[in-house]
């Protein structure tokens, strides 16, 4: 029972760090020329990507593994690899080399599949009634 709730939350909390980070990607250009100062600010450095791929990457595996334990979705299954293979390269030399443009379209990619993976993920768990 209690890993049921687990995953859910996972799930869930998976689900807003995906969204976090594609909003990120989408809003801090428009927000980085609009205010400058936002460039020397927490949001605007690396290290903030690395936290984010740190807190994705855990959680998602988990609320994957445990959800498909019980419903075997091999949907959510591949979803979720490739969402979170785009996380990982996104972070990787080779997408730097694509410039900035081409990390944020790989970032934005992972995080909206990673979080279209958990919702299905999620609400074939409440189908199955895996998650009470």
């Amino acid at each position: 029972m209690q890993i049921k709730k687990l995953q859910a939350t996972m799930d869930k909390v998976a689900i807003g760090f995906s969204v976090l980070c594609a909003i990120h990607c989408m809003a801090l250009p428009v927000a980085l020329t609009m205010i400058p100062i936002l460039v020397v600010t927490p949001l605007g450095s690396e290290n903030f990507h690395q936290l984010m791929i740190w807190l994705v990457l855990p959680t998602s595996s988990l609320a994957f593994t445990l959800g498909c334990r019980h419903h075997k979705d091999l949907v959510v299954i591949l979803l979720g690899c490739i969402g979170l293979i785009l996380i990982g390269l996104s972070a990787s030399s080779i997408v730097h080399a694509w410039g900035e443009t081409g990390e944020r379209v790989i970032t934005l990619l992972g995080g909206l599949t990673l979080a279209f993976a958990h919702f299905r993920n999620h609400r074939l768990c409440r189908a199955d009634d895996c998650e009470s």
